[in-house]
């Protein structure tokens, strides 16, 4: 059988919720069902040209910055003390990343993982969530017995007018009132691939378990927490026993990209900062200062502008959330599980709601960022030096 869906689908499954809303005569419901058809609308619709139109002027994207940083501030102080602590091993980041690239021109070969076949891929997802927790799995089954119209898997977006760009292909969105998962995964070789389906499934499971929390804003910047930490778990319980090599560079990736996210919205703040203080405008004064003040070329000040909080920020906060949960979950499984699923069964995860979890449960917010990431590294340093 096929694993395919395609936008008709998508199209006939709305169609469905559109008949529960003309059926219904409870407000509040036609008001969630209205919002689940937005949703699709929003996220399925719009293509990446669109939301990053050409025609968007650097002076528009300084103002649509400088709202985010006003509307999402606590959430972006998170991601700042996300990139403080990371900062002391910022030396070594950069050196293993170069040191992946030069490896991987020199010795393509080594790099050459087995090609995961759909079904071969689906059958370790499912025994990792077996394993994983009893609860959940029987939540994730029910997901699974329809992964044929539900899960398809692509290659990787290239933006048309950048074919160096390339954008994950991997996502999961809910029709709440029917429980249709629709889930799309990054066709890859190796273990990825498994690791990205487990992850989006974790986003499947979730909504699921909370339809509403696929359209929350406050569990926004924490939406990620749901499905980095079982493929985290995956990686180093079952993909690390597959190929140790593989599960390194797959935990590796996500350090160096929220890294380099988490510095380019601070580069960011510095932007808006130098574009205030110019009677807001972004001209030959502003690219002066930031040259001289923070050694930031013209180039570096349009990566900073193209660089969205709304996109960037869910992972950069999540992931450190995950790293003190896998810290914990290596320690005390039972309690990094339960805080878990505690996490996965709150329909909204605001910021309230993170303190309350860092308060009552001795979940410590980023201590273990730096140990976490600093074993990640010393793991893929380890298997440089045996395999190179």
């Amino acid at each position: 059988m096929r694993y395919h869906w395609t936008q008709k689908d998508i199209f006939n499954a709305c169609n469905k919720v559109q008949r529960l809303i003309d059926h219904e005569t409870d407000p509040e419901k036609i008001a969630f069902y209205a919002q689940v058809i937005d949703s699709v609308n929003d996220y399925m619709f719009v293509t990446y040209a669109d939301a990053h139109s050409r025609n968007t002027t650097y002076q528009e994207k300084v103002i649509e910055a400088t709202e985010c940083h006003l509307g999402y501030a606590r959430y972006v102080q998170y991601m700042g003390a996300f990139l403080d602590e990371l900062h002391p091993l910022y030396d070594d980041i950069v050196f293993l990343d170069e040191t992946r690239l030069d490896l991987k021109s020199k010795r393509p070969d080594k790099f050459k993982f087995k090609r995961y076949t759909h079904e071969e891929t689906l059958s370790l997802v499912k025994g990792f969530y077996a394993d994983f927790d009893k609860e959940l799995y029987d939540i994730f089954m029910k997901i699974y017995d329809e992964r044929y119209k539900s899960v398809k898997f692509v290659k990787h977006y290239t933006d048309p007018d950048d074919p160096t760009f390339q954008e994950s292909s991997g996502y999961c969105f809910y029709l709440g009132g029917i429980n249709r998962a629709f889930i799309s995964v990054d066709e890859q070789r190796g273990i990825a691939k498994v690791s990205d389906t487990v992850h989006e499934f974790g986003h499947a499971i979730r909504y699921s378990i909370h339809p509403s929390s696929a359209y929350s804003k406050e569990n926004y910047y924490m939406s990620e927490i749901e499905s980095v930490f079982p493929e985290l778990v995956y990686l180093y319980e079952q993909g690390s026993k597959i190929d140790s090599f593989q599960s390194s560079l797959a935990m590796f990736d996500p350090i160096v990209h929220y890294y380099e996210k988490a510095s380019l919205i601070r580069m960011q703040q510095m932007v808006i900062n130098a574009w205030y203080d110019n009677r807001y405008r972004l001209d030959k004064n502003v690219y002066d200062r930031l040259r001289e003040e923070a050694k930031m070329s013209r180039s570096d000040v349009y990566r900073a502008l193209n660089t969205s909080i709304k996109v960037a920020g869910p992972y950069i906060i999540s992931m450190g959330i995950v790293l003190e949960l896998f810290n914990l979950y290596k320690r005390d499984k039972d309690k990094a599980m339960y805080l878990y699923k505690k996490i996965v069964k709150t329909p909204s995860l605001s910021d309230e709601f993170l303190k309350l979890l860092v308060l009552e449960n001795e979940l410590p917010l980023f201590e273990h960022l730096r140990e976490e990431t600093m074993q990640i590294n010393a793991n893929l340093a380890n298997e440089f030096n045996m395999r190179f």
